[in-house]
């Protein structure tokens, strides 16, 4: 299904959301004056930058290292399909690439997102005519508020189709081999997503009633009732950080709770350490603290920390 709107693409591409909202809601006089934005798509990688004119389809190409000497450089590119690494907000007069952080609300700040890493260089989106294919390429138009929302659906459409649609299509064709057509058109987008993904709605009641105990531990255990009415009082985002730390992802699978493997094993009398996990057998690795009290801190510093070298 062809992706126009604005939150298609919020989840992954967060900042350029905002930034295209921004550019949308824009009152203080034109975005042609603020924002300096002309109609295009820039996709950028190992060294090389291609400017694309979403109204022509006519990019500009350009090399911003040599090459190796076993390497062909731009001139020599052939255009067989095929996406750029990095999405960026063009103007003018050059090409702006920036951290993810960068504001696009002013007429010298930018936005970069990655696309595609695996792009061999000078591949680009099928159908991009450039300069070895014509020889005029005229400057593209300035965005204003009498095109801004045209703008948007064709950056939106460029970053999520045109830009990958060589890589997408080999996928497409690896992944109907696995799962036949007719299945999959039973579904609708928002029906298939949380056959995926999962939810996020965590209901520790239940959480509680199917999860087990081990090496002492009981639904009795003085622990295991702090632990539960420490546990009942977390925030959402402070539930699915539990859940991902003893079984490694902070979704709740199609099947709900109650196919979760979620067990509490004493790791020994109280002492100094935080919780532990094993993530891939679902066990909590919780030591008979002393009080609810030293529960709490040491479960909240494992949660905190539960990433990386972070653990001590």
């Amino acid at each position: 299904m062809p992706v126009a709107d604005i939150e298609h693409i919020r989840d992954d591409w967060p900042d350029l959301a905002r930034g295209l909202t921004e550019l949308l809601t824009w009152k203080d006089g034109d975005v042609g004056d603020t924002f300096l934005r002309t109609y295009e798509f820039s996709v950028e990688g190992w060294g090389t930058t291609l400017s694309v004119d979403m109204k022509t389809r006519k990019g500009n190409l350009v090399s911003s290292r040599n090459p190796a000497p076993d390497e062909k450089g731009p001139a020599e590119c052939k255009t067989d399909g095929g996406a750029g690494l990095d999405a960026s907000f063009s103007s003018s007069s050059s090409s702006f690439t920036q951290p993810l952080d960068a504001s696009f609300s002013s007429s010298s700040s930018s936005f970069t997102q990655p696309l595609d890493t695996s792009t061999p260089p000078c591949s680009q989106p099928t159908g991009i005519v450039t300069p070895a294919e014509s020889s005029t390429i005229e400057e593209a138009e300035l965005v204003t508020n009498a095109n801004r929302e045209e703008y948007v659906r064709d950056y939106i459409a460029w970053l999520t189709d045109h830009s990958i649609s060589a890589q997408y299509e080999a996928f497409a064709r690896g992944f109907f081999v696995c799962l036949d057509r007719k299945s999959l058109s039973l579904f609708t987008p928002p029906t298939i997503r949380p056959l995926i993904e999962g939810t996020l709605d965590i209901d520790i009641s239940v959480l509680e009633k199917f999860a087990r105990y081990d090496d002492g531990y009981s639904p009795s255990h003085r622990v295991i009732k702090d632990f539960w009415s420490v546990v009942r009082q977390y925030s959402p985002e402070k539930k699915r950080q539990l859940l991902e730390f003893v079984t490694a992802s902070d979704r709740v699978p199609v099947n709900g709770l109650e196919s979760v493997t979620f067990v509490v094993q004493r790791n020994g009398p109280d002492s100094e350490r935080v919780p532990t996990s094993l993530t891939c057998f679902g066990r909590l690795l919780l030591p008979e603290y002393s009080s609810r009290r030293k529960l709490k801190e040491k479960l909240k510093l494992a949660l905190e920390n539960g990433r990386g070298f972070g653990v001590p």
